[in-house]
């Protein structure tokens, strides 16, 4: 395992233009992206209720329409995301 993908085991965003910058990644890095990320999305759906898949990862309900009020919505959703994904590193023998 590279020191990088034991320092970014996961990636969460919230409600984040990743669409917008795709197009300048390059494979390996819209790859890593797309198994490691969740963005948290402005959504009336119920906080972290799954939205979708897009090409850099996957969408979750961020619980609130408003942007500004994503990060604060979504809060607990993300930490379980992260320390689930932290769990699953301390499993993997390196």
């Amino acid at each position: 395992m590279s020191e990088f993908d034991k320092r970014v085991f996961a990636v969460a965003l919230t409600d984040s233009p990743m669409s917008t910058y795709v197009k300048y990644f390059s494979l390996n890095v819209l790859k890593m992206l797309q198994m490691r990320t969740i963005n948290w999305i402005a959504s009336p759906v119920q906080v972290n209720t799954d939205i979708g898949v897009r090409e850099y990862g996957r969408l979750r309900s961020a619980g609130h329409t408003l942007h500004e009020w994503t990060s604060y919505t979504a809060f607990n959703g993300i930490f379980q995301f992260l320390e689930e994904e932290r769990q699953k590193l301390k499993r993997y023998k390196y």
